[in-house]
């Protein structure tokens, strides 16, 4: 088992889950999204998408391009064409990005985000690579809500209206409970998970020991 760890360390490469932030601001002009991504989104869209010869610089400012193509923003149902107005100058931290999305001079009641970054490169046969975000929303000018996720799984709906209505806080119930529900359709979807929970249990001969080991894990 050790020389197969030390010969194999693919296996144990960190699981396929990148995490970033963004940031929503809407006005009657435009929709503007502020990502801040991890270095392993950025080298995995690269390593996987053919531009292993680029430098970290190239790999950083060309991810612009693919965050805009996996990044969907839909306001009252109809589908916004965006662009990226600022790229990172520099390599290392966390990358950040910013991409706008014009509109026609009217506030929008409904800001819907969907992505799919890094769903198309497969981390092991079955199981594709995701990314997550914490993401933030407010009205230009106002203060924001905090606390939303948006995962591959499903869109995250904003009511534009309701940031408008004192509603700017850490919503914790809503943030609890969207972590929560994902954290176990994670596990559930994942076989690396399920394999890794029966290996644990394959070493226990008492509910007791099984109690333990589920919490060790935990």
């Amino acid at each position: 088992l050790f020389a197969c760890a030390v010969v194999a360390p693919r296996i144990a490469a960190a699981h396929p889950v990148a995490q970033g932030a963004l940031e929503v601001v809407v006005s009657p002009k435009r929709v503007t999204v502020t990502a801040r991504v991890s270095m392993e989104e950025v080298l995995v869209a690269a390593a996987y998408g053919s531009r292993k010869t680029a430098s970290a610089l190239e790999m950083i400012r060309m991810h612009g391009d693919y965050l805009l193509a996996h990044l969907r923003i839909a306001v009252d149902g109809r589908q916004l064409a965006g662009h990226v107005v600022k790229l990172p100058d520099q390599a290392g931290g966390q990358p950040t990005y910013e991409l706008e999305y014009a509109l026609a001079g009217v506030m929008p009641a409904q800001v819907s985000l969907r992505q799919d970054i890094l769903r198309e490169f497969e981390f092991a046969p079955g199981n594709p690579w995701e990314a997550s975000y914490v993401v933030r929303a407010r009205r230009d000018g106002e203060a924001p809500v905090e606390g939303l996720l948006l995962t591959s799984a499903e869109p995250l709906v904003i009511d534009v209206n309701a940031l408008s209505r004192g509603s700017a806080a850490l919503d914790k119930a809503r943030m609890a409970n969207e972590y929560i529900r994902h954290g176990i359709m994670h596990i559930l979807s994942g076989y690396d998970h399920l394999l890794f929970i029966a290996a644990l249990a394959l070493a226990v001969a008492t509910l007791w020991d099984l109690m333990r080991v589920i919490c060790a894990f935990t």
